[in-house]
């Protein structure tokens, strides 16, 4: 009866059977690994030009940095340039507004008033008439132009201590 039994049950459809699923089992988990590796291949590439991509911007950002900063730093010399040129050209101006003062002052003090000071016209005036008040406009003029200059040092110093305050 087992031999029989052997020739109902067809053992070689089975094994052609089974080498079939074996084969198309192959062929899947083989297609399978090439487009694993191909996808593998195609997110490294896209990685690398990503990556030479952001390497060149990040570059060209700190050439432009470097030359902004350059032409900042440019801009900022010239203008403390001309800041101490106006300071020391205002100083100048203020000296000699100050020495032209003093100068009035002692003619008015001095030459006991000529006409283009003001001085007496007639015999019984007193001799100083317009004298004192001059020498008094010409303090309090010499008072503002000494403020107008401590002013403007003070705002001079402002801005010194806002900039390094800001790093500029």
């Amino acid at each position: 009866m087992p031999l029989f039994l052997a020739k109902l049950v067809p053992f070689r459809e089975y094994a052609y059977a089974a080498a079939a699923i074996g084969l198309v089992i192959f062929y899947n988990v083989h297609v399978h690994n090439l487009e694993v590796h191909y996808a593998a291949a195609k997110v490294a590439a896209v990685n690398e030009a990503v990556k030479s991509a952001s390497d060149k911007l990040l570059a060209a950002a700190a050439e432009n940095v470097a030359r902004l900063s350059a032409q900042y730093a440019d801009n900022l010399k010239q203008v403390n340039d001309d800041h101490a040129k106006q300071l020391q050209a205002d100083a100048d101006t203020h000296a000699a507004d100050l020495k032209r003062l003093r100068q009035l002052a002692q003619a008015a003090g001095n030459g006991g008033g000529g006409p283009a000071l003001g001085g007496a016209t007639a015999p019984g005036s007193p001799a100083d008439s317009g004298g004192s008040s001059l020498i008094g406009l010409g303090y309090v003029s010499a008072e503002l132009a000494a403020a107008l200059h401590d002013a403007r040092d003070d705002l001079g110093a402002c801005y010194a201590e806002r900039d390094s305050l800001t790093g500029k």
